[in-house]
């Protein structure tokens, strides 16, 4: 069953050490909705990259579903300032690299990480106000096969943690590079 517009706190784990509290994460309420693979998550995703006017952030590690990357080429094409962060693994797929492509020469600026982990988020932020995660890569198979979900998070302090994380991403130098 879809869940939509449920009014919920996200809880961030506290660390322990010791059995004493060190520190307490932030908790933030947010509205959420969720799109399992049955309830088409790249349509709640396209609405969601649809609704940005002024920006939009994608860090995913999959990018190949021609739909997706045609929303955010026309988010580009609506004057929305758009960056994209993606798996240096996954850039060199041929489906994948074709999608880059497409995006890269609408002017879209790309970075892939250079460390040796995976860029393996799946978010997308719009205008600052909502941020989408889950397990969704923006893939075929992610929208009609995969067990998948994803989360949209409306909420000021949960979209902006996710926002100052892609900005960390963005700005490091050392970990990320030009596509």
């Amino acid at each position: 069953m879809k869940i939509t517009k449920i009014i919920a706190s996200i809880v961030l784990l506290t660390a322990v050490i010791g059995g004493t509290a060190e520190a307490a994460a932030p908790v933030y309420t947010a509205n959420v909705q969720v799109a399992f693979t049955k309830d088409h998550p790249d349509r709640a995703l396209i609405d969601v990259i649809n609704s940005a006017d002024s920006t939009l952030d994608v860090a995913i590690y999959s990018l190949t579903q021609p739909d997706i990357v045609r929303a955010i080429r026309d988010a580009k094409g609506r004057g929305v300032t758009v960056r994209v962060i993606t798996d240096k693994l996954q850039a060199t797929g041929r489906t994948q690299a074709q999608a880059l492509k497409l995006i890269k020469n609408t002017n879209i600026p790309i970075k892939v990480n250079t460390h040796s982990g995976l860029m393996h988020l799946k978010v997308t932020i719009a205008d600052g106000k909502t941020v989408t995660t889950g397990s969704y890569n923006y893939s075929k198979a992610a929208s009609t096969k995969n067990d998948e979900v994803l989360v949209t998070l409306v909420g000021e302090g949960v979209v902006a943690r996710f926002a100052e994380e892609f900005n960390v991403m963005w700005n490091d130098t050392d970990r990320f590079k030009a596509y």
